[in-house]
């Protein structure tokens, strides 16, 4: 909320670098990365509530981040798909020993890679100064249907405007195009036919 830095989508990883995994959060203990132990006390979705709290205040302020919820709803899923070495084990101490990363690949070589499909065409880098404020009261809190309902055939997801924000860019940058083509198919004719009607007047 203080610093638009981290709301850029490389800023969003250092902030998790840094306040997660090298802090010391113990994301294989949460979230029972190979346990069978079900009943455990020390699972807690914690920072699966703290990307829930990133999404609340993304919906409010949806010109002030970078990304879009889809970058938040493919960090949650790798966190439980293993697929990456980035949440394992409980520490950075933990990852070292373990090799994790040259031994693993590292979830933000995927993100950073492929930072287009998660840009938020509605972001504007003037907020990166600006302080957020969100309104924390219960009305103000929604459900995040498309991560936390998104298998129930019942709700039917309405297309992000985000989504249908990039298409409409996608279309003004082809009609930009074809506007430039014709411009410049326009001023070769006159260059070719300048010639013709000075020999004319001549």
């Amino acid at each position: 909320m203080l610093d638009g830095y981290y709301r850029t989508i490389p800023g969003f990883a250092v902030l998790l670098e840094k306040e997660w995994l090298s802090f010391g959060h113990k994301f294989a203990q949460r979230v029972g990365h190979g346990d069978d132990r079900h009943q455990d006390a020390d699972r807690s979705p914690v920072f699966l509530q703290f990307v829930d709290c990133v999404w609340q205040i993304l919906k409010q302020f949806p010109h002030a981040f970078q990304f879009t919820e889809d970058m938040l709803i493919t960090i949650l899923d790798h966190l439980y798909s293993c697929l990456f070495g980035t949440f394992l084990y409980n520490s950075e101490r933990e990852r070292i020993e373990k090799e994790v990363k040259t031994k693993t690949v590292s979830l933000w070589s995927l993100i950073l890679s492929n930072k287009a499909d998660f840009e938020n065409p509605l972001y504007s880098a003037n907020t990166k100064h600006h302080v957020l404020f969100p309104r924390t009261s219960m009305r103000h809190l929604c459900l995040w249907d498309k991560y936390y309902c998104r298998w129930n055939p019942s709700m039917r997801q309405q297309e992000p405007v985000h989504i249908r924000y990039k298409e409409l860019l996608h279309v003004k940058e082809q009609l930009e195009k074809h506007v430039d083509e014709l411009r410049k198919e326009l001023a070769a004719r006159q260059t070719h036919d300048s010639p013709r009607v000075a020999s004319a007047i001549v």
